[in-house]
């Protein structure tokens, strides 16, 4: 599929209010998606024929976990597109004859089909388009970049919040990017409105569309956040003692169980499926939240974050030296939830059962519960390493208040952009709330565990714990539908966990 040509607006509708009436407009342009007909090219759909993924956080989280089976030989060239009926989907973007893309979605089917995912087809390469975003400028030098974000960000405010990022561009430098993901239409029209909402605020490196180019996103709104509640922590504007407004707003842990028996009466939780909740307010010291909270569940991916400490404290004790390689091998793993960059920092410690000695004789007390017996394989299945939502509460609360080796830089790592359940997507956790967090995603296990940071209302900072695991005994035979409707479980919880501690401190 050939991208349109980059081009600049023809021209510039400049608005002179700041008002939130015209940052929605600016963000609300109508796109009409020009159906591509290219004779002859065809790619390999993921998904279906008919594009019918409606959620643009599900299609890429979706897509992460595709490039992550079939391997980074493909990374580049799997997109996330859209049809002129708005629906998402996944493309391998091969622009192939038909008989060679069936052949290649065969041999994906064959690597995906055992995991869940449904299918792999070939699909002649029209009516869907690439995604389209907005960039407000790029350069060498990332620290001007950050400042251009804050200074954007300060700007247009919470309706573009989430999706502005920094991205790693292939020529080394970076661009700063509104993630708007639609058509190019769309994207040109948003570019001129905000280009000058922009200059009306003193910015004045415009806005243009960009393709969407799976470029790796380096800062985002939670790496601004975490800087910025750095810098307040040192200097204690972060609320020192609790000022409880409301004792309780009701039974938190009695509420999550029922909302859990309502989602397993919807059948959105089935039978055959176990649950584990932690919540823990750092503010007062309370534990609000304690269901199946001490049973050891499949890791997936959240036993990165507990490698990560492995590997740090090997690093204080002057064993391994943390350098451009591990760093970049520590940011994949975490952030991009790398299995191969995972087992590297294994390795460097000594292997599967290293990581668990260094883990029980030196932390013992954080995580007592956590097995760590394998590498991750490249299929992903990772079914036997175990930890327990109480282990992930204890590491994130130690974390919080650097008492593990090299915190700050894992806090850092925590806070990159990235997909996640307890923020993105949970419509009650208000923009403006900074998340450290790791997912754990198999066809057996959906889970996230993470602190989140929320605003009171006198503008100090409310810091608590969520971890919501849902482990199946059997593989599921749907991989995309399943760990998407659990992922909105956990969301679920997140919004009911929200709503408690906005009447318990006051938030925004």
């Amino acid at each position: 599929m050939s991208d349109e040509t980059l081009r600049n607006p023809s021209r510039r509708d400049v608005l002179n209010a700041l008002g939130a009436s015209a940052l929605v407009g600016a963000l609300s342009v109508p796109s009409s998606a020009a159906a591509q007909d290219e004779s002859g090219l065809f790619d390999v759909s993921y998904s279906s024929r008919d594009f019918g993924l409606t959620s643009i956080d599900e299609a890429f989280g979706l897509r992460d976990e595709i490039v992550a089976l079939l391997g980074p030989g493909v990374a580049e060239d799997v997109h996330v597109v859209q049809d002129t009926d708005g629906h998402f989907g996944i493309i391998y973007d091969r622009d192939g004859d038909q008989a060679s893309s069936k052949r290649v979605a065969a041999s994906h089917a064959r690597t995906l089909v055992p995991h869940g995912f449904k299918i792999a087809v070939d699909i002649q390469d029209s009516g869907y388009h690439r995604l389209w975003n907005v960039a407000f400028g790029k350069g060498a030098n990332l620290d001007a970049l950050k400042r251009d974000y804050a200074e954007v960000e300060g700007i247009l405010g919470d309706s573009i919040r989430k999706q502005l990022v920094i991205e790693k561009r292939n020529d080394g430098e970076f661009a700063l990017v509104y993630k708007r993901s639609g058509d190019h239409s769309g994207a040109a029209s948003a570019s001129q409105r905000l280009a000058g909402l922009l200059r009306s605020g003193g910015y004045n490196n415009g806005a243009t569309p960009i393709v969407e180019r799976n470029n790796d996103v380096i800062f985002g709104e939670s790496s601004h956040l975490d800087e910025v509640i750095q810098r307040e922590r040192v200097q204690r504007v972060e609320r020192s003692t609790p000022r409880v407004v409301a004792a309780t707003s009701g039974d938190l842990e009695a509420e999550i169980e029922r909302y859990i028996a309502g989602q397993r009466r919807a059948g959105r939780v089935s039978d055959d499926e176990h649950t584990s909740w932690s919540v823990y307010d750092f503010l007062t010291g309370d534990k609000l939240v304690s269901i199946n909270e001490d049973v050891p569940r499949q890791c997936a991916s959240m036993v990165k974050p507990l490698v990560a400490l492995a590997f740090m404290h090997e690093v204080n004790r002057g064993r391994l030296t943390y350098g451009p390689q591990s760093r970049a091998n520590l940011e994949a793993s975490i952030q991009r939830s790398s299995n191969g960059a995972t087992n590297w920092l294994m390795r460097a410690v000594g292997g599967p059962l290293a990581v668990q000695r260094v883990l029980q004789r030196e932390y013992g007390h954080v995580v007592p519960d956590t097995q760590i017996v394998e590498y991750i394989p490249t299929s992903g299945r990772t079914y036997r390493n175990k930890a327990s939502a109480h282990d992930y509460s204890r590491f994130l609360f130690q974390l919080w208040n650097g008492n593990l080796p090299q915190s700050r830089e894992l806090r850092r790592v925590m806070a990159l952009p990235g997909r996640d359940r307890i923020y993105s997507g949970a419509s009650r956790v208000p923009t403006g709330t900074g998340v450290w967090n790791k997912t754990g995603s198999t066809a057996m296990l959906c889970g996230d565990m993470g602190i989140l940071s929320a605003r009171g209302r006198d503008g100090a900072r409310v810091p608590y714990t969520i971890i919501g695991i849902i482990e199946k005994d059997r593989r599921t035979g749907s991989y995309g539908s399943w760990i998407s409707t659990r992922g909105n479980v956990i969301r679920g919880v997140s919004n009911i966990v929200y709503g408690h501690m906005k009447a318990r401190h006051d938030l925004v």
